[in-house]
C-alpha cells in the first residue's frame, strides 16, 4: 500500500483514490481482550456482590476465574486457528 498523496495531472485535477487501498481492513477483536474484559466484569461483580453482603469464597472464586480464563484462551485459540485454516 503507498502512502504518497495522489499528484495532479496536467488538467490540474488528482485522480480518485483506489477504492481497495483507502477501505480500512475489518478485524475482529482478539481472543485475549474478550477474556480480559470478562475477567474484569466477573472481578467487578464479586466486589458488587461482597458490598452488597454475599459471601464469597476468594480461594475457590480465584481457582474458578483463573481456570475459566485459561480455557476460554485455550478454546478461543483453537477456533482463531481452524478459521484462520479455511
Amino acid at each position: 500500500m503507498s502512502t504518497t498523496a495522489p499528484q495532479a495531472d496536467d488538467r490540474g485535477t488528482t485522480p480518485e483514490p483506489d477504492a481497495t487501498a483507502t477501505t480500512p481492513e475489518v478485524r475482529a477483536p482478539r481472543v485475549r481482550t474478550v477474556v480480559w474484559g470478562l475477567v474484569l466484569a466477573v472481578l467487578g461483580a464479586g466486589v458488587l456482590g461482597r458490598a452488597g453482603g454475599r459471601h464469597v469464597d476468594a480461594d475457590v472464586a480465584a481457582i474458578v476465574l483463573v481456570a475459566g480464563a485459561g480455557l476460554a484462551l485455550l478454546v478461543g485459540s483453537i477456533v482463531s486457528a481452524v478459521r484462520r485454516r479455511h
